[in-house]
């Protein structure tokens, strides 16, 4: 909140791209910030002895972000600096503020458990999205040992992992065990740069994408999810559902798409029939569970 006033005057509109609230008899204007935003803009319209005018506000947010690394990159910024373990720090790349829960280590890694790094106020609620990434430096080998995961932690009441996991590490990675990422989709807004995340797609429609320069962004058609180049993409879907593409090259023939509980099609260039039938087996015609499965066979013409 920030206090605007006209000397023998009255302060008639402030706005912003992203909104703004004006307190006409006070002149207080409310805003909230998304977080990430290093300047903030706002328009404002005054009115003195009878003229109207609009000026431009600027508002820089160095100070609310109290301790900033700047750097050119994410990596260069974890690269060169040192970082107290199991801190939450503010990065500064290309005018956008990352915020991340960094844990450092200076010496080798070694995970001999099922290891989550991260903590609930790194991920959203259901009123409020996540904005930390969590970042894990290590200075030296990072070792997994078998059937050990590494991953991040997760909400507690179903809304995902924080805003990205980055893993730098100066020596090797020695992965005998997993990293995943497995139900961490974070709940968060896109930052300024990468633009907000695209819509999945379904089965019977198109991914989109929150871009629309024809230039950097592939709109959703068949088979194919909407995508951008500087903006979120859509999932890949479209007949088989989020991240899956139904086939349709016209140089197969009799081909057919089998997929559980879903709407069918009798079209040539769509067929698609529905089971219930479940395996974790590649089976024809069975909906497949756990890892998914494709045989390719190449024929010589």
């Amino acid at each position: 909140m920030f206090k605007v006033q006209i000397n023998n005057g009255t302060i008639k509109s402030v706005s912003s791209p992203k909104g703004a609230s004006l307190n006409s008899e006070t002149g207080e204007v409310t805003y909230t910030t998304t977080g990430t935003e290093l300047n903030l803009e706002f328009e404002v319209t005054g009115i003195s002895e009878s003229n109207e005018s609009t000026r431009k506000l600027k508002i820089s947010l160095d100070n609310y972000y109290g301790h900033v690394v700047k750097a050119n990159s994410l990596l260069k910024a974890i690269e060169q600096n040192t970082f107290e373990n199991d801190s939450t720090t503010n990065i500064l790349v290309n005018n956008t503020v990352y915020k991340a829960h960094i844990y450092n280590y200076e010496d080798d890694l070694i995970i001999n458990e099922n290891t989550e790094y991260g903590s609930q106020s790194d991920v959203a609620t259901s009123s409020e999205y996540a904005t930390n990434m969590v970042v894990l430096k290590v200075n030296g080998n990072l070792i997994i040992n078998e059937g050990k995961k590494l991953t991040t932690v997760a909400s507690t009441t179903g809304y995902g992992g924080p805003k990205g996991f980055l893993i730098y590490v100066t020596g090797d990675i020695i992965k005998n065990g997993t990293i995943s990422m497995t139900a961490r989709e974070a709940k968060a807004e896109g930052n300024a740069n990468c633009g907000s995340p695209g819509g999945g797609a379904s089965q019977i429609s198109g991914g989109s994408s929150d871009h629309t320069n024809e230039r950097t962004a592939v709109l959703a058609s068949f088979g194919q999810g909407a995508s951008g180049v500087t903006k979120g993409s859509g999932g890949g879907g479209y007949y088989g559902g989020g991240e899956s593409s139904y086939i349709g090259n016209e140089g197969l023939k009799d081909k057919h798409m089998t997929c559980y509980n879903c709407s069918t099609s009798d079209e040539e260039s769509t067929k698609t029939q529905t089971t219930t039938n479940v395996s974790s087996d590649a089976i024809a015609d069975y909906a497949k569970s756990g890892a998914g499965y494709v045989r390719i066979t190449y024929l010589v013409k």
